[in-house]
This record gives C-alpha cells, structure tokens and sequence, in this order.
C-alpha cells in the first residue's frame, strides 16, 4: 500500500519539478541575455520584455514562443532562426534586425516595424500585421495565408512568390510593391507582376 501511496504522489509531485527546473531554466537564460546581450538557442518562452532595448543583441535560434516584446527596440537585433510564434510583438521596432527561416505564425506583429527588413521564406500564418510598416521589405516565397493584413503597408515590398491565400488586405497598401507569381487571398495567381494601391 505504502509503495503504491508513494508511487501516486512521484507522480503527482514530477510535473511540478519539472515545470520548477523550466522555470529556473528560462530565469538563467533571461539573466544571461540581459547582463551579455546575447543568448543563442535560449529558451526565452513566455518571457516578459515588453519596451526592452534590445538594440543589437544576438538571439539566433533562440525560442521566444509566448514572450512578450510589445513596444521593444530589436534594430540590428540578429534573429537569425529565432521562434517567434504567438509571440506579442506589438509595436516593435524591427528595422535592420537580421532574419532567416522564422517562424511568425499566429504572432501579433500589429503597427510592427519591418520596414526595409529581409523576411523571405518565413511563415507568418495566421499572424496578426495590421497596421504594421513593411514599406520596401523583402518578402519572396513567404507564407501569410490566413493573416491579418488590414492597414499594412506594402508600399515598394517584394511579395513574389509569396503566400495570401484567405489573408485580410481590406485598407493594405500595395502601391509599387512587385508580386509576380503572388498567391492572392482567393486562391488566384498574380500574373501581372505589380500590386494595386488600396485593397477594399
């Protein structure tokens, strides 16, 4: 019986540790960020950071899923990698940050600067860029099907080859932005190769 007692509270006790030892975890990690300025492959999720300077600091391949950056300054920040889905990036300023093979989706990236940024191949499914400056951003072959695109400026963007199958663009501006072979929201192909000022 007593085996039986101590088995039943191991398990009850376990989760707890565990999420103790993450918890430990994810204050190191965030310490070190802080005191270096950088933290490659840290697990940073569900951290707060909200109107952080970051300016500059290096967080390649680090995992932020569910932090909160809203309102932070990552200029030149190097994200090369960095998980950044459900993330709360309200506001952020992201110009001349560095980006390769990341993942938005389901992120909130409203009134975002992105303006001038390289995203190509990254995947913003179902993220929330309303509003935000992608004025001049490099986009080709990034997926943003089902994302919210209300009030977004495209002005100058490369979107070739890019992804906007069911996404919202009422308000969007497109004007100069290049879209050859551009999934539209309904499915259909762009083969024109130009966008148009103002989505309705």
């Amino acid at each position: 019986m007593m085996t039986h007692r101590f088995l039943f509270m191991a398990t009850l006790l376990l989760p707890l540790s565990i999420s103790a030892a993450s918890q430990a975890q994810n204050s190191n990690s965030l310490q070190q960020l802080l005191t270096t300025q950088a933290c490659v492959r840290c697990d940073l999720r569900n951290v707060d950071l909200h109107g952080a300077n970051l300016q500059g600091f290096d967080l390649q391949y680090a995992n932020l899923q569910g932090a909160n950056l809203s309102g932070a300054d990552l200029r030149k920040a190097n994200l090369i990698g960095t998980s950044l889905r459900y993330t709360d990036l309200r506001r952020v300023d992201f110009r001349e940050a560095t980006f390769g093979g990341n993942y938005f989706s389901k992120a909130n990236l409203s009134q975002a600067n992105l303006s001038g940024t390289n995203l190509r191949w990254s995947n913003f499914v179902q993220a929330n860029l309303s509003g935000a400056d992608l004025t001049g951003a490099s986009l080709q072959k990034t997926d943003l099907t089902q994302a919210n695109l209300t009030n977004t400026n495209f002005n100058g963007a490369n979107l070739s080859g890019a992804k906007l199958y069911q996404a919202k663009l009422t308000g969007s501006n497109l004007t100069e932005t290049i879209m050859v072979s551009t999934v539209m929201p309904d499915g259909s192909v762009n083969r024109s190769g130009v966008g148009i000022s103002i989505m309705r």
